[in-house]
């Protein structure tokens, strides 16, 4: 069962929190697939770090792992804080949370996404 709350406005974006209770796979799919239909950014944590990331593509890789196609715009990185183009396991994503910030396609983005076999949602 998931419960999406909202937390309180303090001038700051609103947040849409994702509880879940089970089934959290499913879970993130149906909130990262949201995100990108409402263009909004997301925060979660990843490798111990918080991220903030536009969501362009979400499906599988080769090997059936589902991962997110992403542009990082703040926060940590395994990568020397490395923003930009990453993908995401899925499987990795903790407390992933919709903000209220909408974004528009990045010029570089390819629909066609060539980290993917399969295509679940995108842009």
């Amino acid at each position: 069962m998931a419960i999406w709350s909202r937390a309180g406005d303090s001038g700051r974006d609103t947040l849409l929190t994702l509880r879940a209770a089970g089934k959290c796979a499913e879970m993130r799919t149906t909130a990262i697939c949201d995100a990108i239909r409402l263009r909004v950014l997301v925060e979660f944590r990843y490798d111990g770090m918080s991220r903030i990331a536009e969501p362009h593509c979400f499906g599988l890789s080769s090997q059936g792992n589902r991962i997110l196609r992403a542009y990082q715009t703040a926060g940590g990185s395994a990568v020397s804080g490395q923003l930009g183009w990453k993908l995401f396991d899925e499987s990795k994503i903790v407390g992933i949370r919709l903000t209220d910030t909408r974004f528009d396609p990045r010029p570089d983005y390819n629909p066609a996404d060539k980290g993917m076999t399969t295509i679940l949602c995108r842009l």
